[in-house]
């Protein structure tokens, strides 16, 4: 059976939207297997962790730094004490040189909290510095990953809108194409 020219052109019109339509198509099927969006919420979820891992650090260090301030307000306190029963003059030349032999350790054990406690602030300030850079890095990625939401979402909305359009194209062409075509 043949066809008239307009028909002919009809037809030919069809296949255009339908071609149009497959290719929307492949567009959509490439944009769900484009990995941006899931290689921008895996970096952001990894800033994530690190950000709460190194403010798990920081809490560590504040309650290591707590104890070791408690203990050296203990040996402040018994280094007093001491130099209080010292001073009384109630102790004899043997609780002295006992009395004194302890004051120079509490001496030692102050210090060597001291120094710990010194370089737990240290060690602190360097976990702080890592997590204001993390917390920094996470501000980038999440603006990051809403832009490629963003853009996906308003690709979609394009491709929607002409599949929309060639969808109805395509109802208004069969309606008017005859059925033995």
């Amino acid at each position: 059976m043949k066809a008239d020219l307009f028909d002919q052109r009809r037809l030919l019109d069809l296949q255009a939207v339908d071609t149009t339509l497959t290719q929307l198509e492949q567009r959509r099927r490439k944009l769900d297997a484009d990995t941006t969006l899931a290689d921008a919420r895996r970096r952001l979820q990894a800033l994530t962790d690190r950000a709460a891992s190194l403010t798990a650090d920081i809490a560590d260090l504040d309650r290591d730094i707590k104890r070791i301030e408690q203990e050296v307000e203990l040996v402040t306190k018994r280094a007093a004490a001491d130099r209080d029963r010292m001073a009384s003059g109630a102790a004899s030349a043997k609780e002295l040189e006992g009395l004194q032999s302890e004051l120079e350790s509490l001496a030692r054990r102050q210090g060597t909290l001291e120094d710990d406690e010194l370089e737990f602030m240290e060690r602190r300030e360097g976990l702080e510095a890592e997590l204001e850079a993390s917390r920094a890095q996470t501000v980038e990625a999440q603006n990051a990953l809403d832009d490629a939401e963003s853009a996906r979402e308003r690709a979609l909305a394009g491709i929607d809108a002409e599949t929309a359009e060639a969808e109805s194209d395509r109802t208004a062409l069969t309606v008017s194409i005859p059925d033995r075509l």
